[in-house]
Order: structure tokens, then sequence, then C-alpha cells
């Protein structure tokens, strides 16, 4: 039996559901532990949409209150609720991911479970800012001893696991990986889709998708469009989150045209319709949406942390930004844009992005299940590759 645990519904709905159809057809019993209610950055509908489909798939799931961020007493709450729901089922295989509820998972553990941990982006990084190396860093090499599989999407924590955490053994697996052909092939009217999003044909748009947080740090982005002087520059942002009315204001401030479409669940024609990609974060795990948009053929205009730069090559790529200086973000939509001679070529990006392709995660993560209960194939596996085992 398999728990798969998220700190938010959205994570399981938009990054393992392909996992947890995996763990169905490898045999596995699964039930699922997340917030439903708190945190979440996809739409209401979708998380009701998710329950139908665990209820479909036959898989319970599992309310517990866990936060995004560092809140002692709602810690201590969702520990509670953790530590009730382990000690009534006997899992085999408990899949965490994110660091904070991950954390909390394997100090509730028994160790009676086999603990797989998908990190999506340690916290303690290059550039990092110095209290999370004092908090975090100490807290993970603890944990990592009770952790049977440490996966990394990125190759700079994948590099400073291996070296440093000493988990039983450290992979890399890029994300969840991106259907590359689904979206390389998808074409759409994009003068209706313009005309829908209320732009005219020859504005020039670039494009965001992620939750609107300071971690996205989508301000810098406004803060360079408003340096530029051409009136017909537009910037969509599709998701939803806290600093809405934070960059409204400042669009209106610096005369930006900045169009807040809110949750989205037709980013592909969104993309299909932009000129440009923007991926400002201050950290990310991997960014899927910058692979998303360069298996569309964009180019992209990012910053250089994380597991962007797994991916983001300037000057083959795009135009790759200091994450915080509005100025160059500037320079680099002139570059984009304005020059003869392209930054980048469309068919690199879409080659680029097969090396992410879902196939490849898919596979890694099937290895992974069946060697740590082999009951649920006829055989065990080899290693994945990139691993410290």
């Amino acid at each position: 039996m398999c728990l798969m645990v998220a700190n938010t519904a959205s994570m399981i709905a938009e990054f393992n559901l392909p996992n947890l159809t995996l763990l169905k057809s490898l045999g596995y019993q699964v039930q699922v532990a997340c917030n439903f209610e708190q945190g979440n950055t996809c739409s209401a509908q979708k998380i009701e949409r998710l329950k139908r489909q665990l209820n479909e798939m036959d898989i319970p799931f599992h309310q517990i209150d866990f936060p995004r961020s560092v809140n002692p007493l709602a810690l201590i709450r969702a520990g509670g609720q953790l530590r009730k729901l382990l000690q009534a089922y006997a899992f085999d295989v408990i899949h965490t991911h994110t660091p904070l509820t991950s954390a909390l998972v394997r100090m509730e553990a028994d160790g009676h479970s086999k603990i797989i941990y998908t990190a999506h982006g340690l916290h303690f990084f290059k550039g990092a800012p110095l209290h999370y190396w004092l908090v975090y860093y100490p807290i993970e090499r603890w944990l990592a001893k009770k952790t049977d599989v440490l996966i990394t999407i990125n190759q700079e924590d994948f590099h400073r696991a291996k070296a440093h955490l000493k988990a039983k053994r450290v992979v890399y697996i890029p994300g969840i990986g991106v259907d590359v052909d689904a979206f390389s092939a998808h074409t759409i009217d994009k003068t209706a889709k313009r005309k829908e999003l209320g732009l005219e044909e020859d504005d020039t748009v670039i494009l965001s998708v992620g939750e609107l947080s300071k971690r996205k740090n989508h301000q810098v982005m406004i803060r360079a469009l408003g340096q530029l002087n051409r009136p017909n520059l537009h910037y969509l942002i599709a998701g939803q989150g806290q600093e809405e009315q934070r960059l409204l204001r400042l669009a209106c401030t610096l005369g930006v045209h900045l169009h807040l479409l809110g949750y989205r669940e037709d980013v592909k024609d969104l993309y299909a319709i932009a000129d440009v990609f923007c991926l400002p974060s201050k950290r990310e795990g991997l960014g899927i949406a910058g692979i998303e948009a360069m298996a569309m053929g964009l180019p992209l205009l990012t910053s250089h942390v994380g597991g962007i730069q797994d991916y983001a090559i300037h000057g083959v790529t795009g135009y790759v930004c200091e994450k915080n200086c509005p100025r160059v973000y500037a320079q680099g939509i002139e570059a984009l844009l304005l020059n003869e001679k392209p930054v980048c070529d469309s068919q690199d990006n879409k080659r680029i992005a097969s090396q992410f392709d879902m196939k490849y995660a898919k596979t890694c993560m099937e290895i992974i299940y069946k060697t740590l209960y082999p009951k649920c194939g006829e055989r065990n596996c080899d290693d994945p590759p990139h691993t410290n085992a």
C-alpha cells in the first residue's frame, strides 16, 4: 500500500496524477493525503474534479491541514492529523512532496514505511538567503537518514544532495516531464484567441504562467516593461495568488498593460498566441511552464536560478537575466523583440524541451516503485539513471 502526500491538492492535481495512475497499474493500493481546503494554486472546480477522479480510481483521500509556510501551530495540528493516519494504516511506501510537508512526514513516519521524497526544489541553493541555509540545511541533512529515495528535479539540487545529504539513494528526475509532442503539435486560430482576450493582432504579447507570489517575482517584469516606451506591449499572467492587487497597482502606476487571467486550463492556447515567455522566479525547482513554452517554440526570458539553469541558455533559448534587475529584463525584451537577427531558434527550443519528455520521468518512477516494493512487479529493476547507488 502506498500513501501519496503533498502540501496541497493542486500539487496532486497538477503534478501527481501520472504517478497515481502508474502506482495503480503496478498493483499498489493507493491513498492520498493533502490540503484540499487552503493554499491551492488551481481553481476550486479543479479540486472538486480531482476528488471525483480519485473516487473513480478507487483512491481514498484525506484532508491534512498542511501549511505552505512555517507556522508552528499549523505544523503541530497537521502533524497530529498525519500521525493518526499513519497509525491507522500500514503503508509499505510513502511518497511525499515538497520540503516542509516532507519534513513533517519523515518525522512522523514510524520507520516501517519506505520513504520516497521528491524535493521540488531544496531551500538551500546558490544565492539563497543565509537563514535558509541555517534552518533548512541542518533539517534536511538530519532527515535524509530517514529517506530511502530522495528525488531531485534539477542538477544543482542533485549534486548538492548527493554530496551532502546521506539519503540511501539520491536520484535526478526532471520533474514529471512534459508531453512534448502534444505541446509541439498544438495549433489554434491565433487571431480569434487574441480577440477573446481583448488583444489586437499586432500587439506584442509576453506571457507568464504561475501563481501570483513573491517567489515568482512578476513585479520585476512589470518594472522592466515600465521602462520601455512600447504601447502595444501586453503582459499576460495565468495564475492566482496573494500578490494580485499589488501587481495591479504597480502596473497602473507604471502604465503597463497587465492582464491577470486567473487560473487557466487553456495554457496551450496562451502559449500559441504569445511572442515571448517570461519566467523571472527568485527560486524555482524546475519551472515546468518554461519547458512547455519551449516545446511550443517560444523564446524564453528568464532568471538564472534553480532548475531554470538546466534548460535556459543565454543566446540559445532566449535571454537570461539577473533575477532582481528590471533594467536587464528590459534589455532582454528589446533583444528578443527588436533584433533583426533572432536571439534563438524555435526548433532549438523544441529540441531542448524534448530532453524533458514525460516518458523518461515515467520510466524512472516505475523503476523506483518496483524496486522499493517488488511485490508490485514481476522483478526488481536496475537503479534509474543519475543515482548515487
